[in-house]
């Protein structure tokens, strides 16, 4: 058990890595300028250009993304600013009812675990239709029996 867990917490590494490098581009290959969006229509040119310089998107991309980098490794997730505070604050506010809610499952999972494995039933009878059969294998974990 030892070893499976630390398997999975090695595999962790390079899916977080590449989690990491796609939403940072993806946040690069969204149309548009990101500053005239925070800024709004009001903003002057030097406003757009202060702000790109503060936030370093007037450097090449291979930097961002190395200082993206090293940002996350020390926890930095940056500033939210629709919420006007750090992301990780925002995100510990909601840790809470996330947490609670994965060990419900978790519990409801375990607790299920001894019992028969559930299964759906569909007869169609003598309907030519598929309906019935594809509704029921369209929720499997409702639990229907």
């Amino acid at each position: 058990m030892t070893t499976y867990l630390i398997r999975r917490l090695l595999t962790l590494v390079p899916v977080l890595a590449v989690v990491v490098t796609v939403v940072f581009l993806l946040i690069h290959l969204i149309p548009g300028d990101p500053v005239s969006v925070m800024l709004g229509p009001d903003a002057t040119p030097a406003q757009i250009q202060a702000t790109r310089q503060a936030l370093g998107l007037d450097r090449p991309l291979h930097e961002q993304l190395l200082k993206f980098y090293a940002r996350v490794l020390r926890g930095d997730l940056g500033q939210s600013y629709f919420l006007d505070r750090p992301v990780v604050t925002a995100l510990l506010e909601r840790a809470e009812p996330t947490l609670v809610l994965t060990f419900s499952a978790l519990l409801v999972a375990v607790c299920r675990r001894g019992s028969s494995p559930p299964r759906i039933r569909a007869r169609s009878g003598t309907a030519r239709s598929c309906w019935p059969r594809c509704s029921a294998s369209a929720c499997p974990a409702s639990g229907f029996r």
